[in-house]
């Protein structure tokens, strides 16, 4: 587990989907923060703003995933 990236997803952390993006280095990683993404929609009710905002998070990562990173997505996934 990426603890850079565990302290980023935490909501006190406040960084940016951006600075997320950053810091995965790996498959591993990625899904980490994607599970993160879909842990946070389950635990919100879809009414709430933190819903969406994961929700969004969770659909724009893959989009902030630039240059070796999106290479690197589209060959793993």
């Amino acid at each position: 587990m990426n603890k850079k990236l565990a302290k980023a997803l935490d909501r006190s952390s406040n960084k940016t989907l951006a600075q997320i993006a950053f810091l995965i280095r790996s498959a591993e990683d990625y899904q980490q923060a994607v599970d993160h993404y879909r842990n946070e929609m389950k635990r919100l009710s879809p009414q709430t703003t933190g819903h969406q905002i994961a929700h969004e998070d969770h659909n724009l990562l893959p989009v902030l995933m630039t240059g070796y990173k999106e290479k690197f997505i589209l060959q793993t996934f």
